[in-house]
């Protein structure tokens, strides 16, 4: 019975409608929605309100526009508007969420369809209250290490720097590094590279952009903002190490990986002005820097840490991926052996001499062995 009520209810996909722009779930995907509970002694088919919520969510990160506010930059004690405000949309996700549900309850053999809610939002601020923002000062900076990257990954870097660049965050306002990104495409000056997807390195567009999170990341995290979101990498990268523990040096421990529509990243501005996040792409020395300004609470930022544990070696045999696309015969390494390993470290926020937050912050680096693509096709 909850079998054929459930192939009943995924007979056809849902297309999601906002503006020029179209989204698809698959049944396949609409399957993952759905589970089969057991209801009074009968089984009865429901939807899995976290995986709604978390797929709705990752729509908007696609959906949503960034700021709508214009671009700022501070200099010499100074803001001033770079590039006027534009309106936005924002995706009303409680709303999409309980409507995706109702239209998957509603079979048809043929696609159903539902234009997104969401609301436009305008530009609050203009020339004539710039100087009530409180942007005064520095809050939290945070550097990384591009050198030695491929031309695909500088190009991407920038792409991600500028989109960055000027934004503001309102006081109380939750960041998405990915509503912020936007589209990864050619239009934004994105290009192709290499990205950990799954369990392989591969090609994506905008590969390296996670350099632009991690050092969005790290900004946040001396700013002693509240992080709501942060995912670290598969497995270790070296080149994050350079600059990774802020005021305390080089280390690992404090970087964070994005994919559009799944892994974001997010912190709140729980400062009581206005914060703008300020870029520079340093192409002569190969670092990419992030800087927050605002007013500056009162505390401090110490870190504890990095506790490293549970060290576990690469492993010894390879693994071989069969790509039809490049020609049979043909093999090439993607990916290097690298150890596995837990990296601890606690950030601790003094008020006043006093403890008032401390937050973990726990990344797990997999053992990764030497992965190599073996070519199938003609």
């Amino acid at each position: 019975m909850a079998q054929s009520r459930a192939a009943e209810l995924l007979q056809s996909p849902i297309e999601l409608i906002h503006a020029e722009n179209r989204w698809v779930f698959t049944p396949d995907r609409l399957a993952e929605l759905l589970r089969i509970t057991p209801v009074d002694e009968m089984l009865e088919v429901q939807v899995d309100q976290e995986l709604l919520v978390r797929a709705v969510e990752g729509l908007a990160q696609q959906a949503d526009t960034g700021t709508a506010e214009p671009r700022l930059r501070f200099a010499a004690g100074q803001v001033q508007i770079v590039t006027e405000g534009v309106p936005g949309w924002r995706m009303r996700q409680e709303e999409a969420a309980a409507q995706i549900a109702d239209l998957l309850f509603t079979p048809s053999p043929i696609t159903r369809t539902l234009e997104l809610p969401g609301d436009v939002i305008e530009p609050q601020i203009t020339a004539a209250n710039l100087n009530s923002l409180g942007i005064v000062e520095l809050v939290g900076e945070g550097l990384s290490s591009f050198a030695g990257s491929a031309e695909y990954r500088i190009t991407n870097i920038k792409a991600g720097a500028v989109q960055m660049d000027g934004v503001l965050i309102a006081p109380g306002e939750e960041f998405s590094f990915n509503r912020q990104l936007g589209e990864v495409n050619a239009e934004n000056g994105f290009v192709e590279g290499y990205a950990i997807i799954g369990n392989r390195t591969q090609l994506e567009w905008g590969g390296g952009v996670c350099q632009d999170s991690t050092t969005v990341f790290r900004a946040a995290f001396w700013a002693g903002l509240p992080i709501t979101e942060r995912h670290a990498h598969a497995f270790y990268i070296s080149w994050y190490d350079r600059f990774g523990l802020g005021p305390y040096g080089d280390g690992q421990g404090l970087d964070a990986a994005i994919y559009t529509g799944v892994n974001d990243l997010k912190f709140v501005n729980d400062t009581d002005n206005w914060l703008l996040m300020q870029t520079e792409v340093d192409e002569v020395n190969q670092v990419l820097a992030v800087r927050l300004y605002g007013t500056k609470p009162n505390r401090e930022v110490r870190m504890e840490g990095p506790v490293i544990s549970n060290e576990v070696r690469a492993p010894a045999e390879p693994v071989y991926v069969e790509d039809s696309a490049l020609p049979r015969g043909t093999v090439r390494q993607t990916d290097v052996a690298r150890s596995g390993r837990d990296i601890t470290i606690d950030r601790v926020i003094i008020e006043d001499g006093v403890e008032v937050r401390r937050d973990t912050f726990f990344t797990r680096f997999k053992a990764w062995p030497n992965i190599f693509v073996r070519g199938t096709g003609s």
